[in-house]
């Protein structure tokens, strides 16, 4: 089973109660068993030609060194939407996110306040043989009123 796959398979798994760092540590631990116990091979692209990385195999995971919260939109609150919205992204070797793509939508404009969020973010790039390298990773943005 591919990541994709095992992903989509998890997501339908998780409550919507659960807190941001527990999701976030499931999520790493599922990608460190995916790594070592998927075939690989056939999920990622090709590195040699200057190819996005996945986390594993060698591959350090980007850290989050500056991360801004994410606006409510007027529509979403007055509908007292919550949830999680699920982005993929690349962070590249400076640490800037780039190539954000919406996973799991939650509409009434949340997607687009995530992703304004995001891409505000910065990261210690992921770092392969000592070197900082351009990673895919998978970022939650959880909405919640208070």
């Amino acid at each position: 089973m591919c990541k994709s796959a095992m992903m989509a398979h998890f997501r339908d798994l998780l409550p919507n109660r659960l807190s941001i760092a527990i999701v976030l540590f499931i999520l790493a631990a599922v990608a460190s068993a995916w790594t070592q116990d998927c075939e690989i091979q056939s999920c990622l692209p090709d590195k040699d030609d200057g190819g996005v990385y996945h986390v594993g195999g060698g591959v350090s995971a980007p850290r989050v060194v500056y991360a801004s919260s994410p606006e409510y939109s007027k529509e979403a609150r007055k509908a007292k939407l919550q949830g999680t919205v699920v982005l993929w992204v690349v962070v590249g070797k400076d640490g800037r996110v780039r190539n954000i793509r919406v996973a799991q939508t939650l509409g009434m404009g949340l997607d687009e306040k995530a992703i304004e969020a995001v891409s505000k973010w910065r990261f210690v790039p992921g770092h392969k043989d000592g070197k900082p390298v351009p990673v895919q990773i998978n970022v939650e943005v959880a909405f919640r009123l208070e």
